[in-house]
């Protein structure tokens, strides 16, 4: 994740696109395409359930295959993979907020606990999984709409 990557403007003319949330089942989503330099490597993924107040999803993909996501949500229990095959430094459990990470062999099956407590709006969770990635969004940021929510 060290290279820049950029979620490029779309719309023609040079003006930042906007965020463009399509309606899921149970919420909304977001995806955009991720560059490096100019090559188009992956994909950016936002989702928000509708279900609960706080329930938020954040993927990175680069070349097809999921890297790295956050999920963003209480009262929620991630399983790890059993002891055999699990990392060090995994826990076999990880409560409310975690990261999933990429290891070979594993996918991004494994989770690590992420405090988040200081980011208390959606749009401050975003720029700090944008800020993690290394990404640069250069759209412009519209929050989840309730209205499609619904």
């Amino acid at each position: 994740m060290a290279a820049e990557k950029v979620v490029p403007a779309t719309r023609l003319g040079g003006s930042p696109a906007a965020m463009t949330w399509r309606k899921q089942p149970e919420g909304v989503l977001w995806q955009a395409p991720i560059e490096v330099g100019v090559a188009r490597v992956g994909q950016m993924t936002a989702y928000v359930n509708a279900q609960e107040e706080r329930n938020w999803v954040f993927k990175l993909a680069l070349q097809g295959e999921e890297v790295y996501q956050w999920h963003v949500r209480s009262l929620n229990n991630h399983s790890n993979p059993p002891i055999a095959v699990r990392p060090e430094g995994f826990p076999r459990e990880v409560a409310d907020d975690h990261e999933h990470v990429w290891i070979e062999g594993l996918d991004c099956a494994c989770a690590l606990p992420i405090d988040l407590s200081d980011r208390p709006t959606y749009e401050h969770v975003f720029a700090a999984f944008c800020e993690r990635t290394n990404t640069r969004v250069d759209v412009a940021f519209v929050p989840p709409p309730i209205q499609l929510q619904l």
